[in-house]
């Protein structure tokens, strides 16, 4: 049987699993609740413990705080830090698809087709009167839409690896043992 004990500080979480310690920084209490269910159940005893510990909520924690910051970066124009954000989404969830499949393949092209707008630039802004040239505002409209096809495409890979959205209930959820 497996020793678990945790102490929470602030929006610090540790978890101490048979000696080896596990730190989770969360912004609110509402992460801090779910990983404390995750590994001591929903009373908080250790009888109600899972008996495996994986990663899939750490993930699905790291990936919630990407799509926000995507989120923040596109509504600011910040174009490079929305498609680094993207990147890093892709990265989490990358692990889960086969390279040189389908969805590979389609990543691959959608990076590749944002290359052909242009340099990534974050939005111009203009002052006044003044008004961007013709290729400026081509190039931005160009990387926007990309951009979104991109998050769009991850969206949807978020749904149909069960990490996003889509949500369906099992009839065994509700099962007791």
């Amino acid at each position: 049987m497996s020793n678990i004990s945790y102490i929470s500080e602030n929006t610090n979480l540790f978890i101490n699993v048979n000696g080896n310690l596990l730190h989770v920084e969360c912004k609110d209490k509402t992460y801090k609740a779910v990983i404390t269910r995750r590994y001591m159940g929903d009373d908080g005893n250790e009888s109600n413990k899972l008996s495996k510990i994986n990663s899939a909520g750490l993930i699905n924690l790291r990936i919630h705080r990407l799509v926000e910051d995507a989120n923040r970066h596109s509504r600011a124009g910040k174009f490079l830090a929305w498609n680094s954000d993207l990147d890093r989404i892709w990265m989490e969830l990358a692990g889960d698809v086969d390279e040189g499949k389908k969805t590979d393949k389609d990543w691959k092209e959608l990076v590749k087709e944002l290359g052909t707008v242009g340099p990534i630039r974050n939005w111009k802004s203009v002052d006044g009167f003044s008004e961007l040239e013709k290729d400026e505002k081509k190039n931005q409209k160009g990387q926007y839409e990309k951009l979104n096809d991109k998050e769009l495409f991850l969206r949807r890979l978020l749904n149909k690896q069960g990490k996003g959205t889509a949500y369906q209930d099992s009839i065994e959820d509700y099962m007791d043992d």
